[in-house]
């Protein structure tokens, strides 16, 4: 995962959800939505572009930390 950052914000120009969409049970199918978060997972050690939705599940429900959102200064 490469996050582009240009004067001071992460451009999601293009991105898509990383997050595994509901219907992946044997194998992973991403969400696919337009990604308007970085989440960081501390188990992966690494940052996850994700929609809102995926993001808040990621950071309600499994300890993920919410690091910059679309407009947000990064």
């Amino acid at each position: 995962l490469a996050i582009t950052i240009m004067n001071g914000t992460v451009n999601f120009d293009g991105m898509c959800c990383e997050e595994a969409s509901t219907l992946s049970a044997q194998t992973y199918i991403p969400c696919g939505a337009p990604a308007t978060e970085v989440v960081y997972s501390r188990r992966d050690r690494r940052a996850y572009l994700m929609c809102f939705a995926c993001a808040d599940h990621s950071v309600r429900g499994r300890g993920m930390k919410l690091v910059a959102s679309k407009g947000d200064e990064a």
